[in-house]
């Protein structure tokens, strides 16, 4: 969950490349806020984010990710939750899902990888492929 990567930092993340995937728990319903949740985020529109869920409804996951950097998938995870607690300003990417109630309910998972912006590209293309649509918080693609 991501409520253990809040409190924890993500220190039991592996250092190295990977893809990662948000998923919602099975029965847990979406609903959105338009509480600030970081001094320097820009919130979507509820409407936007309404109008995205309806194209996405029941699919999964919610944001698919990537991490290249020296530090991996440790250090992205913790820029994205950092952003999250509106303690960084690092990871913009797959902002959506802190507009959702109560995201650390939400769930994560990761896969190792050696060339992580193929595969998550590959991820993205056939999500769009399948749904006709990317993910919730995937938004530029």
């Amino acid at each position: 969950p991501l409520e253990k990567l809040l409190r924890d930092g993500c220190q039991d993340i592996p250092e190295a490349p990977g893809v990662y995937w948000v998923f919602a728990p099975e029965g847990m319903p979406i609903l959105f806020h338009q509480r600030p949740y970081n001094p320097r985020a820009r919130l979507y529109p509820l409407e936007r984010l309404m109008e995205k869920w309806e194209k996405c409804a029941g699919c999964q996951p919610l944001y698919i990710g990537k991490a290249e950097g020296r530090r991996g998938l440790r250090q992205r995870l913790k820029q994205y939750m950092d952003y999250g607690q509106g303690t960084g300003n690092i990871h913009r990417g797959g902002r959506a899902i802190w507009q959702i109630e109560h995201p650390e309910r939400l769930l994560l998972a990761y896969a190792l990888c050696e060339s992580p912006s193929e595969w998550e590209r590959q991820l993205l293309l056939e999500y769009h492929h399948q749904h006709g649509t990317y993910p919730l918080a995937n938004w530029r693609r």
